[in-house]
């Protein structure tokens, strides 16, 4: 399997403000857009600002350990349940695994890999990523053969700007980038739900962390109608 290294963007980007946040979690990279919007609409309705940094899930849980200003992690419990950090899950929404082409082009089934003509698939490190794990886990119930031809990046939105670049022949991705892109890809195809294990995007409230309103105003924020009409339209 091909692994393809980046420097600068596998560095946690900060989602940055104007003043000091009232709250600072982490977040996996993969839900960027909906937790960028869902803390912006939490701002507008609050007048709190919070505030994230992005990356795979290794990399959120050394800035949390590095970082005990960090009061949560937005991320996927199969990831996040095992490193013993969490005092709490907060259930946020379940995730879907799309297999998607560049645009131009199309494809009926995950099947079709099996083709010679996908020389270059992308996948999220299935160690870092929940959605790599999703996808290599899919493709080996479905019996796709695609060592050799299987491209490993270190995050999801990794995937998409291959795919965008027309750089490789397929990808899986979320629906939250699916959406967020489906004018500028082909065929957007989502992967049947018993090819993989469930999705669950959850907050883990952190361990040894002093009690913040804020984060109780959060927590109930996203549990709210209008945070639940924000994650359905990016596809959660």
């Amino acid at each position: 399997m091909k692994s393809l290294l980046f420097s600068a963007a596998c560095l946690l980007a900060i989602t940055t403000t104007a003043h000091a946040s009232d709250l600072l979690i982490a977040t996996g990279a993969g839900y960027r857009k909906p937790v960028t919007e869902l803390m912006e609409a939490f701002n507008k309705e609050t007048g709190l600002t919070v505030e994230s940094s992005f990356g795979n899930m290794q990399q959120v849980r050394a800035q949390s350990e590095q970082n005990p200003d960090i009061a949560a992690i937005i991320g996927d419990r199969f990831f996040l349940e095992p490193m013993g950090i969490a005092q709490q899950f907060v259930n946020i929404s379940q995730g879907a695994l799309m297999l998607a082409v560049p645009k131009g082009k199309t494809i009926d089934s995950i099947q079709d890999l099996q083709q010679p003509s996908y020389a270059r698939i992308a996948i999220g490190d299935a160690k870092k990523t929940v959605y790599g794990r999703a996808a290599t886990t899919c493709m080996e119930r479905e019996k796709i053969q695609a060592e050799g031809r299987s491209i490993e990046v270190a995050m999801l939105p990794q995937v998409s700007t291959y795919l965008l670049n027309g750089e490789v022949d397929a990808g899986f991705i979320n629906r939250s980038e699916a959406l967020a892109h489906k004018d500028k890809l082909g065929t957007i195809l989502p992967m049947p739900a018993q090819c993989h294990d469930p999705i669950d995007l959850s907050l883990a409230v952190l361990k040894d962390r002093p009690a913040s309103p804020a984060l109780q105003s959060w927590t109930q924020f996203l549990g709210s109608d209008k945070a639940k009409s924000i994650l359905e339209r990016h596809g959660l």
